[in-house]
């Protein structure tokens, strides 16, 4: 019998105006154990040279649009990923260099559809921690999409993120893949770091709020229609 392949594993990285932090996110995927994957960065719209940071260098495919916020962003990444498996990185964050071969190996040897992994926030050195964070959030704790590995075949069953919601839409994707029924393992490792920092999507408590109401409401709804409710 012929050795597994090892999989080739799609990097989708959406990217809005993050000059500052794409270089230390692009070194990070660069600086994996695990060699075999593309990198795709989607840049939504930018206006301050996040194009040209992805354009410099021929190991990135670049996908611009206009913006259409994270879910667009990472729908086009997906779009155009050809591995097996794919993995996301919110441009802001960092990959530890083990991330990629310790969650291929998981999946491999458990057959599971999606891998987490713990994280671990941290904010600049000398930088105060923003207002809106807490300092509870420096301690760590299993991530969301940073540290999310998943096969494509599970991603046919999720479907797209919802790109009308800019907020907690990765919270929503998740709900998705747990009503689908698909297996989800969380390795212990802290194999992801999460900047903190006052452009965080999560500064906006005030829409923060109400995307977190949508995603439960279309949660209630799913449960209804599963459980053949047809007025929820």
């Amino acid at each position: 019998m012929m050795p597994e392949s090892p999989p080739t594993v799609s990097v989708v990285i959406p990217a809005w105006n993050a000059v500052r932090f794409l270089p230390a996110a692009l070194d990070s995927v660069r600086g994996q154990s695990y060699g075999i994957f593309e990198i795709i960065v989607v840049d939504d719209g930018s206006t301050d040279g996040t194009a040209e940071v992805a354009r410099a260098t021929a190991d990135v495919t670049l996908v611009e649009s206009a913006r259409g916020g994270p879910s667009a962003a990472r729908n086009l990444g997906i779009g155009q990923a050809s591995g097996e498996l794919v993995a996301f990185l919110d441009a802001d964050d960092i990959w530890l260099p083990a991330k990629l071969e310790t969650q291929v190996e998981a999946l491999r040897s458990t057959g599971a559809d999606l891998c987490l992994c713990h994280e671990i926030c941290f904010v600049e050195e000398g930088m105060p921690l923003p207002t809106w964070a807490r300092p509870k959030m420096l301690e760590a704790h299993a991530g969301l999409l940073s540290t999310t590995l998943v096969r494509r075949t599970a991603l046919r069953v999720i479907g797209p993120f919802d790109e009308s919601m800019r907020q907690a839409e990765d919270l929503d994707w998740f709900s998705r893949a747990d009503a689908a029924g698909l297996d989800r393992i969380v390795v212990d490792d802290v194999l992801v770091h999460k900047r903190l920092h006052d452009a965080n999507a999560t500064a906006r408590s005030d829409t923060n709020r109400a995307a977190m109401l949508k995603m439960a409401r279309k949660a209630m709804l799913r449960r209804r229609l599963a459980g053949g409710d047809e007025h929820p």
